[in-house]
């Protein structure tokens, strides 16, 4: 027998018992072990506000790019102080603190908001704003730059990473091109003042988007009118809300309209003492809306406002008829659209010193809110509910701490100052970071 013939079935047996003797593997290629959850700590909550008003000019008024703090800027703030967690106040912002990460974030921890009052030939008038929660995208639907106006853009950075800023503007026409839109630098804890008419001259209606890179940042237009040789009011432009079908303002509160009417009658100057409703389409094709007013009384009688606005571009509609009253806008629409509105003040018909005040859309709210209220002047909460599709006014006290209830109807508020005449809305926001558990595989 050869040796061949005598190995072979050996070898065999020998390979099919090696093949069975192999351990049995549960590992499928290309599988994921077990993913462990693992709690993600959201960021502490910053709320940062514009600071005082600036005089552009310098102390001559002449000085081209010198931008001057001017007054004193009060705040009121409320901070709820749960166990853990510090409040922090650095380079204008207010930060909540929490190494645990257990507080629940909103304006039931958090929520500040500035007042100012100022008194002068050159700007005068009430400026209010909320201090906003930072951010790398905002949009600024409010200002004008015409003749006897004035639109500052505020670029606050309240972190630690410097910034770099661009700016999309939008007119009636469409996007307007312009080198000097981009490359604004907003160091860490600074704050950079940008004069909008040095892009958009004698431009009446305008949209502005800030684009943020490195450090988020805070974002303001500081509006204000002079006519003639008296100071016309000045206040703060707000951030909207992002493009939407349905979009919602309250805070309308219309007082002098006669005085207005005939002021306007009789003066270039003072034509744009009417409300007015500013629309921007952001996407490409034109959008049709409807906007309803609605007054908070059966002696308010509101209007309704039908128009399209091309794609990319921004309108301004006058709101004519309404009488003294409060007043709500609901507007609907074909494509989403970002808007706001604009109301003035006449407090002295002999002489006539007016002031003016920006509302921005705002947000759907639900969950609990406080809201601070400032020390002095009137304070009137405009709250709008989609159920009873109504409008209420409150009167708040001075300096309180006003809580309005969770709902299970979204509501819309602003608070309506008015100190010695002069008039502020300020939006009613419920700023906070998202954290929560998220599910990690490690191969």
């Amino acid at each position: 027998m050869s040796l061949a013939r005598f190995f072979t079935p050996i070898l065999t047996a020998l390979l099919v018992a090696t093949t069975f003797a192999l351990p049995e593997l549960n590992v499928v290629a290309g599988s994921l072990p077990n993913a462990e959850l693992k709690t993600a700590k959201a960021k502490d909550l910053t709320l940062v506000c514009p600071g005082e008003l600036f005089r552009s000019g310098g102390s001559s008024g002449t000085q081209i790019g010198v931008f001057d703090p001017v007054g004193s800027a009060g705040t009121r703030v409320y901070f709820a102080d749960p166990v853990g967690v510090s409040l922090e106040v650095a380079n204008g912002s207010y930060t909540a603190q929490d190494p645990s990460g257990r507080a629940v974030q909103g304006s039931t921890l958090l929520s500040v908001l500035q007042t100012q009052v100022i008194t002068g030939s050159s700007m005068a008038g009430l400026a209010a704003a909320s201090c906003q929660q930072p951010a790398t995208n905002v949009w600024l639907l409010g200002g004008s730059t015409a003749l006897g106006r004035e639109a500052l853009l505020v670029l606050r950075n309240p972190g630690n990473v410097d910034s770099t800023v661009s700016l999309k503007l939008y007119s009636e026409a469409g996007e307007l091109a312009s080198a000097a839109l981009s490359g604004i630098a907003v160091p860490a804890g600074k704050t950079t003042v940008f004069n909008l008419s040095a892009v958009a001259p004698k431009t009446k209606t305008f949209v502005v988007q800030v684009l943020a890179k490195g450090g988020a940042i805070g974002a303001w237009i500081q509006q204000k009118a002079v006519r003639g040789l008296i100071a016309g009011g000045v206040d703060y432009v707000m951030p909207s809300q992002p493009a939407q079908l349905r979009q919602v303002i309250t805070g309308l509160f219309i007082r002098g309209s006669k005085d207005a009417a005939e002021l306007a009658a009789n003066a270039t100057d003072y034509q744009d003492l009417a409300p007015v409703l500013r629309v921007f389409v952001p996407g490409d094709q034109a959008a049709t809306f409807t906007a309803q007013v609605v007054g908070a009384t059966a002696n308010t009688f509101g209007t309704v406002l039908r128009q399209q606005v091309a794609g990319g571009t921004v309108a301004e509609f006058e709101l004519a008829g309404l009488l003294d009253g409060d007043y709500a806008i609901i507007l609907e629409s074909d494509q989403p659209i970002q808007v706001a509105a604009k109301v003035s003040r006449t407090f002295k018909a002999k002489n006539p010193n007016t002031d003016f005040a920006w509302l921005p859309s705002l947000p759907a709210l639900t969950a609990k809110q406080i809201i601070p209220v400032p020390q002095n002047g009137i304070s009137k909460l405009s709250l709008y509910s989609t159920s009873s599709q109504t409008l209420q006014t409150i009167e708040l006290p001075k300096g309180a701490n006003f809580a309005l209830p969770e709902t299970d109807q979204p509501m819309f508020a602003s608070l309506v100052l008015d100190i010695d005449g002069s008039l502020a809305v300020i939006p009613v926001m419920d700023y906070k970071n998202s954290g929560g558990t998220v599910a990690v595989s490690l191969r």
